[in-house]
């Protein structure tokens, strides 16, 4: 009976578990949620006043030029005293302030449309099919999605014409209570979900010291109900206790990692092979000693006042946590460990239980790859061409220094403004460029030549080839080397020019001689019809010699 009573029990509270949980994570979700219509909140609430005072005039500068895609007769204008302004209409503000801000706290916002003016606001798939949805009759859509590996919650909300939008968009064809677009907003689940976990932690632990107390009332109402079903219980329990102490010496003496018991003054009362392993010290002459003879000398005081503190009552600090440390070798070497420590309480007092790793192969591996990404920087940032990594879709990902004194931008910069490196094509190269990169995506080798005007307005030449590819989540992304070739480029154009130049004094000096050989020609018949001796020699004897 007693059984049945303990398994409805346990059912109950797992039940509740299970469900508040599932609570959970819904709150978590609706947390997410409110998140993201915030963010778009914030973005529709800055169009709506930029929309109200019909844009803002600013001053033009290379970061913000005039929107090419405004099509208004007073876009740019001149103040009385003679500076010059330029209106950014409400979308170019937006989509300014996103472009500038991506990251700052955290979410992503985009502004687009299924008609947009300007290309950069091209929506994505999942924005695309969203903006379909709004066409259709849906308020909102809200979807999770994977973004650079990593959960975030999508969240987008329909842009509606209004009558400051009209000014810009009605001749688009737009009328009043059109859907004009739509804001999204993506929003990283990390901080939730950790929330969430540290939620369902507690309420585990939280749910499980109900269990226990539940089985403790049942046990005792039935040590009142029947005392030899108590005492049978009693008898039950010490197996299970000791059964699960032969199972854990079992465990700990085939154990891999050190595992190392103390009692609440800090001495060894358990100690496994592992630990004989690690640290070096049979168990029988360490038995009895303090923790402290385990642990560099510069962690031992923090040690006492921590155990001190845990002891009376205070909070513990890296219980229930895994903690990297270094451990005294019984030859006084130092060695980098992992611990994990846990808490049990007994009639005996109150115990401790570390479990520890020697993570010494771990640290080394992690310094040698610290070497090499340090060597490869040190080649890449020492190299004469300009590396890069672009994305199709977000434009520069990555970008050496040597951008810095080739074409005067620094990198920063170019990070701010992704595709600054696109827009700075010479016009009548652009189209060779688009081709090799599509041509790249199906396996054709990129390796073209192409102008770039840099930070002071001129042009310089640069020969592009990709060294790889790869294709994240719909994205395609190169990864290139860049290398200046304009002064390859102006000796070629110069040599050429030289030539044509010795061409042409060829061609005149050819000419003259002709004329020479012709004239002496005509002097020779002269002189012999004159019975006078040929002073010069004939066209043929001349070509003869």
């Amino acid at each position: 009976m007693l059984v049945l009573i303990i398994a409805v029990w346990s059912s109950l509270l797992a039940g509740s578990l299970v469900w508040d949980m599932h609570q959970l994570k819904q709150d978590t979700l609706n947390a997410a949620t409110v998140a993201a219509r915030a963010n778009i909140n914030k973005d529709l609430s800055f169009r709506k006043w930029a929309a109200s005072h019909g844009g803002v005039y600013v001053s033009p500068t290379e970061h913000t030029p005039p929107n090419p895609y405004l099509k208004v007769p007073d876009r740019d204008v001149v103040t009385t005293t003679g500076k010059m302004l330029t209106l950014m209409n409400p979308a170019y503000m937006l989509r300014q302030m996103q472009s500038d801000f991506p990251g700052d706290y955290g979410t992503r916002s985009h502004i687009t449309s299924l008609k947009p003016i300007n290309p950069n606001n091209a929506p994505d798939a999942w924005e695309a099919k969203a903006l379909h949805a709004f066409e259709q009759g849906s308020k909102e859509q809200l979807e999770t999605q994977q973004i650079d590996g990593q959960s975030y919650l999508r969240m987008m909300l329909p842009l509606i014409v209004e009558q400051g939008c009209l000014k810009c968009h009605e001749q688009q064809g737009y009328k009043l209570g059109d859907i004009r677009g739509g804001i999204s907003s993506a929003i990283p689940l990390a901080p939730f979900l950790a929330r969430e976990r540290e939620s369902n932690t507690s309420m585990m632990l939280n749910h499980g010291a109900v269990w226990l107390l539940g089985l403790a009332s049942l046990a005792w109402l039935g040590a009142s109900y029947r005392r030899v079903q108590r005492l049978e219980i009693l008898v039950r329990s010490a197996a299970a206790v000791e059964e699960s102490e032969r199972r854990f010496r079992a465990i700990a003496q085939s154990a891999n990692d050190a595992i190392i018991s103390a009692d609440s003054a800090g001495k060894i009362v358990g100690w496994n092979p592992g630990a004989e392993r690690l640290f070096g010290y049979m168990e029988a002459e360490i038995s009895g000693q303090p923790l402290t003879v385990l642990m560099p000398e510069r962690f031992r005081n923090l040690h006492r006042e921590g155990l001190a503190r845990v002891v009376a009552g205070g909070t513990p600090h890296v219980i229930g946590k895994i903690v990297e440390l270094a451990g005294l070798h019984k030859d006084g070497s130092e060695f980098p460990l992992e611990i994990s420590l846990a808490q049990w309480q007994t009639a005996a007092g109150q115990f401790f239980t570390a479990i520890i790793r020697d993570i010494t192969e771990r640290k080394q591996t992690e310094q040698a790859l610290q070497e090499s990404e340090s060597k490869y920087r040190r080649l890449i940032e020492n190299s004469p061409d300009i590396v890069y990594t672009f994305s199709v879709k977000r434009g520069s990902i990555y970008c050496s220094s040597q951008v810095i004194s080739i074409l005067g931008y620094s990198v920063e910069h170019l990070y701010a403004n992704p595709f600054l490196w696109n827009e700075s094509i010479h016009p009548e190269d652009r189209a060779v460029v688009t081709k090799a990169v599509e041509e790249f995506k199906t396996g054709s080798p990129f390796k073209i030549e192409y102008r770039i005007k840099n930070a002071h307005g001129d042009w310089r030449w640069f020969y592009d080839r990709s060294t790889g590819s790869q294709e994240e989540n719909g994205d395609f992304i190169i990864e290139g080397l860049a290398m200046d070739i304009t002064e390859r480029k102006q000796a070629g154009t110069k040599l050429i020019e030289q030539l044509d130049e010795l061409r042409r004094w060829h061609d005149i000096t050819l000419g003259r001689e002709m004329r020479v050989l012709d004239l002496k020609h005509e002097v020779n018949e002269l002189l012999g019809q004159t019975g006078q001796p040929p002073r010069y020699p004939s066209a043929e004897q001349s070509n003869a010699e």
